[in-house]
């Protein structure tokens, strides 16, 4: 049985995880918004993206550095399949960003993508998982965003991300699965 102190930790990490979700989500939802406007952006969300993977996998980012993580094994505990996918597409849409490989509408559409996964990200340090009905509701959306992409959309490269990202969807690791 945990201990008072070890919940209050959890639940100050939990919290902290939301805000930066909720954050992150926000931050590629406006990124997607000033590429549809046309401005120049490229290089600066690229750059966002590539610290952001980064720091997400290796435990550096200063928003993982918030959270009360004791160890290594915690910080790997927080890292599931489901990051790895994300953090892979975060580092393809940032190369695409950099070469230019598809206009900025579809850009754009790409950070949408990524920004609905980032929202369905849950924190997995829990010894003992809370609902999480903010990721759940996005899981459900996700679904349909990907289905509607995959009918009607001609770039290959928003094809290909969504599908990336709905993969994801199927993890079964011991801290996805509850």
């Amino acid at each position: 049985m945990p201990s008072q102190s070890d919940a209050i930790k959890e639940a100050y990490n939990a919290g902290i995880f939301e805000g930066n979700r909720h954050s992150l989500y926000r931050d590629m939802f406006r990124w997607s918004q000033e590429l549809r406007r046309g401005e120049q952006v490229h290089m600066n969300i690229a750059s966002k993206l590539d610290d952001f993977s980064k720091g997400w996998r290796t435990g550096q980012l200063k928003e993982i550095a918030q959270l009360n993580l004791q160890s290594d094994t915690d910080v790997q505990r927080y890292i599931c399949r489901k990051v790895d996918r994300l953090c892979d597409a975060m580092d393809w849409v940032a190369d695409i960003l950099r070469r230019r490989l598809a206009c900025e509408v579809d850009i754009a559409d790409m950070l949408v993508a990524l920004a609905v996964h980032v929202g369905r990200s849950r924190y997995l340090c829990m010894r003992t998982p809370l609902p999480d009905l903010y990721a759940d509701g996005l899981d459900a959306f996700a679904e349909e965003e990907h289905a509607f992409w995959w009918k009607v959309h001609r770039n290959a490269f928003v094809r290909e991300i969504s599908s990336c990202l709905m993969e994801s969807m199927k993890c079964q690791c011991c801290r996805c699965v509850v």
